[in-house]
């Protein structure tokens, strides 16, 4: 993700200010409104860079070996699964994960694999039919099943787990905006559509069409 602004909620305030719209918030609403705002403008690029790395994390810092980072919990006659403790502060969602095998020649990565339940996951072990990956999480444990025709319980066995970053909320006027500073403008926009839509008012035509110019400016959509 681009680098994170130095632009204060007061900055916002102050830019915002004539806004009608805008004007008649209290600083409550306002925060709820750019806390709002900061976490669906957070996902756009939570989801652009899943689309990213998805096609071209496969070089040497591809996520983290099973052996080390990984405790195998359960095996079976076709896989087995291995868990990770994840801290959940900073993450919103855990949405995928791929796995590359670099023992094989050259290396080998799975496709993008979505969260599936965690019974099917520990069935997969003795299941002639399993995929080669799948990916559970419970709690703040991640679970990642292999197919060992896929890939061995193995040093040379890495997974990558794609998640969205969680913003973190603003609750003073002094407080930075955990954005991008090119989304600046992008997060003045959507503010003032949320603003309008909180007096009753649907958002203007005008408004609506700049935020997509910015959106595909920044190649959110």
């Amino acid at each position: 993700m681009a680098a994170l602004s130095n632009i204060t909620v007061q900055n916002k305030i102050d830019e915002l200010a004539s806004n009608s719209f805008i004007g008649s918030l209290t600083n409550a609403q306002f925060f709820q409104i750019i806390n709002n705002v900061s976490q669906q403008i957070a996902n756009l690029y939570n989801k652009k860079d899943a689309d990213y790395y998805k096609q071209n994390n496969v070089g040497s810092d591809f996520g983290d070996a099973i052996d080390s980072a990984y405790t195998q919990s359960a095996s079976g006659s076709v896989g087995f699964v291995c868990q990770k403790e994840h801290n959940t502060l900073g993450i919103d969602s855990i949405i995928g994960v791929q796995v590359l095998n670099t023992e094989e020649v050259p290396s080998i990565v799975s496709d993008f694999i979505v969260p599936t339940d965690i019974s099917s996951l520990f069935g997969y072990i003795n299941d002639a039919n399993a995929p080669e990956v799948a990916l559970s999480v419970a709690g703040n444990f991640t679970f990642v099943f292999i197919n060992t025709g896929f890939a061995p319980y193995d040093p040379t066995v890495k997974c990558a787990v794609f998640y969205y970053r969680k913003v973190t909320a603003v609750t003073a006027t002094s407080d930075l905006l955990d954005i991008p500073s090119e989304a600046s403008n992008l997060l003045s926009l959507m503010c003032v559509k949320e603003a309008q839509t909180l007096n009753g008012v649907n958002p203007s035509r005008d408004i609506v069409q700049q935020i997509n110019q910015e959106l595909d400016k920044l190649e959110l959509i």
